[in-house]
């Protein structure tokens, strides 16, 4: 049975939290964000990857993190989460107002950052994986001079 559009439940900090997918183009939209937001410092950390150098990756992950601009991550982080709710004191509380928030999570900062990863896991189920392979694919593609030779090549070829 596919979970697609399923709403997704876990146990976060002693806190029920429930996942609902966002509706394709407002997924679409937020997950071009969140590739802006850490699109560049995936770079870093996937070359760090592929040089087998993975002690090195959680200093790049952090320096990515410390590179982020706050108010723009801030607004990612709480339309994020308007698809989320929690079940604290036997009362559902939806995530979709900043003061909600902040009532959930009072001063659980870990745990907020933990609902934050899983409503990106349910909406983007293999954002990570997908993001360094389209930048592995961006990072080994031929030069536009290699291009425009191979091509021209090509064409000389089939004028022949």
């Amino acid at each position: 049975m596919s979970l697609a559009g399923q709403t997704q439940t876990r146990e976060i900090g002693g806190l029920e939290v429930r996942v609902t997918p966002f509706p394709c183009r407002r997924a679409s939209r937020l997950k071009a964000q969140l590739q802006r937001l850490l699109g560049p410092g995936l770079a870093g950390i996937k070359s760090l990857f592929e040089e087998g150098d993975l002690k090195e990756c959680i200093p790049a992950l952090g320096n990515m993190l410390a590179t982020l601009d706050v108010d723009e991550f801030e607004r990612f982080r709480d339309e994020m989460l308007t698809g989320t709710s929690v079940v604290k004191d036997g009362k559902k509380i939806g995530l979709d107002v900043a003061r909600n928030i902040d009532a959930a999570f009072e001063t659980d900062v870990l745990s907020l950052e933990k609902a934050l990863i899983f409503a990106i896991e349910v909406n983007f189920k293999d954002f990570f994986l997908e993001s360094l392979t389209m930048l592995a694919g961006f990072l080994h593609r031929p030069d536009s001079a290699e291009e425009s030779s191979s091509s021209s090549d090509e064409n000389s070829l089939m004028a022949g």
